[in-house]
């Protein structure tokens, strides 16, 4: 496995790819501010199975000897007991006239990495689930979203969260998980789903390899501790950074 030089670091959390969790994870990002792997420290090359499409499933000796070797990290971000999730995907409908929604410290706080504006939502390989603004719209939104996962979403392979206001799309999210949706269903709607409205589906919304490094941390309560946008810390309710790393004596899951 070829692994370039990382800059920045997330270990410890449990991530959340577009298909599967992957707990005590490592996520490295490199210096041009995109994802360069995705992985667990400690699973056996002989137990990995056939990995996602773009997803590099990493053994703990991978990932160890690419630290170690030279490839040190600028910062390490120490997200264990925290899951670690793509940025939220913002799209709001209008005119090509309208101003896209800005980016500022408020929007990541919420988690949102990116807000784009379309004429149209509509998409035949996306289930478009509008998104009134407050949280009674968060609410409906995601009753419509169990209602789409019930029916086994036979309209759509891919669902999005579109409209409304960017401010409740985590807030969708967490209710959607509520109601049952499964939670790697429920964030896909506020990532992968609407990027891919926006058609920008192939370089954000998801964790995988040689995507834009958008990601948000969170805790169990749904909570944003720390929001990346192309790899660059833009907020933190906390610092997450591990002061001076020494990688060699980071605490690593037993083998």
């Amino acid at each position: 496995m070829a692994l370039h030089g990382s800059r920045t670091v997330l270990y410890g959390g449990t991530a959340a790819t577009p298909g599967e969790w992957v707990a005590d994870s490592v996520v490295m990002i490199d210096e041009h501010g995109r994802i360069d792997l995705v992985g667990p420290w400690n699973l056996p090359a002989e137990s990995q199975g056939p990995p996602l499409e773009g997803l590099d499933m990493a053994t703990d000796a991978d990932i160890r000897s690419a630290l170690l070797g030279g490839l040190a990290p600028g910062t390490v971000l120490d997200c264990r007991g925290l899951y670690v999730l793509p940025g939220l995907v913002a799209v709001e409908i209008g005119t090509p006239e309208d101003s896209v929604p800005a980016l500022d410290l408020e929007t990541a706080a919420m988690g949102v990495t990116a807000c784009f504006r379309v004429a149209s939502p509509k998409r035949e390989d996306v289930a478009v689930i509008r998104l009134p603004p407050g949280r009674e719209g968060a609410a409906a939104a995601a009753g419509t979203a169990w209602q789409w996962w019930q029916k086994g979403h036979n309209e759509s392979p891919l669902g999005a969260f579109v409209g409304g206001c960017q401010a409740w799309l985590l807030e969708a999210v967490r209710q959607a998980t509520s109601l049952g949706v499964p939670v790697i269903t429920a964030i896909n709607l506020a990532s992968l789903g609407p990027a891919a409205v926006a058609g920008v589906a192939r370089g954000r919304g998801a964790l995988l390899r040689g995507y834009r490094a958008d990601v948000v941390v969170v805790d169990e309560e749904w909570h944003v501790v720390a929001t990346l946008i192309g790899g660059q810390v833009v907020y933190s309710e906390r610092s997450l950074a591990v002061p001076e790393p020494d990688i060699a004596e980071l605490e690593w899951p037993d083998a």
